[in-house]
């Protein structure tokens, strides 16, 4: 019964473990060998090890009797001889992957804020350490940041100064041709009147724009240009305390205009004439002046001043408002020019009144709560002349002489305006 057994045992092993290619299946049932392995495995009083038998078995029969064990236990079989399928490895939930993920982000999160509440306390024990330092960094980020700005200023001022000198006509300027008759003349001018006051009103307003024109405020601008005129550009805002009304500063401004000729000559130095006829209206006049410098060069001019006065105006809110324009004449026929003997000079301006209420300053300077209200006029004056290069050879010290009067003419006017309004200083 053993050795149907082994035999039986064999014969299935070599059906399981097909021999290599090209090597012949050992011979298993003849020989001693079917002998030894029967004794081997019937003796009960073998003391050998498992190790040492198997290496017997092997040398006596080439088989490995490990391997015949190992592939009937490499995995469970069904009835039917196959292999069970193996059970399926468990895997999480979506949901709860999610999950384990946000709890992880959450923790990491709080880590995060955690670092960033110690960096912060840091750099706050820092600053606290320095407290000198912190100040003089702010101040030198603001004081670059101004510098660059400033810079910018620079270079945008540059091309309006630049511009500037391309404009030797005025902005306000409207062609003026007088005849000889003195109705036509009148008509003329009557007919210009309107038209020339509300040009120069809206070239006021943007010119002002956004100025605060409670405050002084002046502006020069004087270039030669490329024929040689001499061009001079003025703006100016001029405050007024202790008067009465606009009407009060307007009256004396039409004053010192019709006697123009006496304050040139008291306050430029140049001697001067006026040559023009009156027109009969206050609100038209012209000037036709004729001056003599102390170095005995003669220089001419012929405008028209337009004057306007209104006791209450919708633009300023029901207040006064009064304005004066001033336009050269380009040819006249009953007083010509005469560029052979004489320095033309054209000019146009604009001085333009209105006013506000304060309150009276107080001994200190300053306005004290319960102070009574003032009244303050605001002259706001703009002027642009032009010196004609002679047409006659001048000395150049004469000629400097002549820019000189007539920039300072412009200066006057507000010094005697001022004298005028308080005679007693």
């Amino acid at each position: 019964m053993p050795e149907a057994l082994l035999h039986a045992f064999l014969s299935k092993r070599r059906r399981s473990l097909p021999p290599p290619p090209g090597s012949p299946l050992p011979a298993v049932a003849d020989g001693p060998s079917a002998h030894a392995l029967l004794a081997l495995k019937g003796s009960p009083s073998h003391s050998v090890d498992s190790a040492t038998s198997r290496d017997s078995v092997r040398e006596s029969t080439g088989v490995d009797t490990g391997d015949a064990c190992g592939s009937d236990s490499d995995g469970p079989r069904s009835a039917s001889g196959g292999r069970r399928p193996l059970k399926r490895k468990f895997r999480k939930a979506t949901h709860t992957v999610r999950k384990e993920e946000k709890e992880h982000l959450l923790a990491e999160l709080e880590c995060l804020q955690t670092q960033l509440s110690e960096l912060k306390r840091r750099a706050l024990d820092v600053s606290a350490a320095q407290p000198s330092a912190q100040p003089h960094l702010t101040n030198a980020v603001l004081r670059d940041v101004l510098q660059q700005q400033l810079a910018q200023f620079t270079d945008a001022q540059v091309r309006f100064s630049e511009y500037g000198m391309t404009q030797v006509c005025s902005p306000i300027g409207m062609p003026l041709r007088l005849g000889r008759e003195r109705a036509e003349r009148y008509a003329t001018l009557s007919a210009m009147k309107d038209a020339k006051l509300q040009a120069s009103r809206a070239f006021l307003r943007r010119r002002c724009g956004a100025l605060d024109v409670r405050r002084p405020y002046c502006e020069d601008q004087r270039f030669e240009t490329a024929t040689g005129d001499y061009c001079a550009v003025r703006f100016s805002v001029l405050q007024f305390e202790g008067v009465q009304s606009v009407q009060q500063v307007y009256d004396v401004l039409r004053f010192q205009f019709c006697n123009i000729e006496i304050s040139i000559s008291e306050k430029v130095g140049t001697i001067t004439i006026r040559e023009d006829d009156d027109m009969g209206d206050a609100a038209i006049t012209q000037h036709r002046l004729v001056g003599t410098t102390a170095r005995g060069v003669r220089r001419e001019s012929n405008s028209v001043l337009f004057a306007e006065y209104r006791a209450r105006d919708a633009q300023q809110g029901g207040g006064e408002f009064a304005l004066l324009s001033a336009e050269f004449v380009d040819d006249d026929a009953l007083y010509p020019y005469r560029p052979d003997q004489r320095v033309r000079r054209d000019m146009n301006a604009i001085l333009q009144l209105t006013s506000f209420t304060r309150r009276a300053p107080d001994a200190a300077g300053g306005g004290a709560a319960g102070a009574e209200q003032q009244l303050v006029v605001v002259l706001t004056h703009w002027t642009h002349s032009r010196l004609h290069r002679p047409a006659f050879p001048v000395p150049e010290t004469a000629m400097h002489e002549l820019r000189e009067n007539a920039e300072r003419w412009g200066e006057s006017m507000h010094r005697i305006l001022r004298e005028a309004l308080h005679p007693d200083g």
